[in-house]
């Protein structure tokens, strides 16, 4: 049987010292739903679940003896609560017709709220996320990497051939110098360019895959 679901997308902010916080959004209660208690494998039964800003701040079978007069009420009732689905395994590419905040918002709607980026072209994929992350598009967190690298590359897959550790040190550094979250290897590099691609990251926040 497929049940509807509610997903409830959660995240931090973080606020660097000097900078004026943003206003808090009204808090809001969700009631009524079940939740998939996915670690356990099973349902909790219908909840009340509180939201301050970006955050889950409670969740009990029993509503909430006070609200504060700004608190939302949401009828989730039939609906039942999972967590965020992560897309581990996307590939994206711009086209002239390719409407990407379609995409994110459809990935939402079906309660994925994280979506990893496999072989994406690397200054599109870190704008990408960069726009999701600020708020001017509306999706789920993106995690991208850059152009994806392989020995005797296809050229219908848009991978980057990589032929000598030395090219592969310097196309793992511009990735990383563009921010993105990881280089990605396929198949057929042997270990040699593996072990070039670690090195050439090997300090930053860049990571090999």
């Amino acid at each position: 049987m497929v049940f509807p679901f509610l997903v409830l997308a959660v995240g931090a902010t973080a606020v660097a010292l000097g900078q004026t916080p943003a206003p808090t959004r009204p808090r809001t209660l969700i009631a009524g739903a079940r939740i998939l208690d996915a670690a356990a494998g099973v349902y909790l039964p219908p909840s009340f679940v509180l939201v301050e800003g970006d955050r889950i701040t409670s969740v009990d079978t029993k509503q909430p003896a006070s609200l504060l007069e700004d608190t939302e009420t949401v009828d989730a009732s039939g609906l039942t609560i999972v967590p965020g689905l992560i897309d581990a395994h996307a590939q994206v590419s711009p086209t002239d017709d390719l409407d990407a905040d379609y995409f994110a918002l459809m990935n939402l709607a079906h309660g994925v709220t994280s979506v990893r980026g496999i072989n994406v072209r690397t200054a599109w994929g870190v704008s990408q996320r960069q726009r999701l992350a600020s708020g001017r598009s509306l999706g789920p967190r993106l995690f991208t990497s850059g152009r994806g690298l392989d020995a005797a590359a296809r050229s219908d897959l848009w991978l980057f051939d990589v032929s000598s550790p030395a090219v592969a040190t310097d196309e793992a550094r511009h990735q990383a110098s563009a921010g993105v979250d990881w280089v990605v290897g396929y198949g057929h590099l042997p270990v040699e360019l593996y072990r070039a691609l670690v090195a050439a990251v090997s300090g930053t926040a860049t990571r090999v895959a």
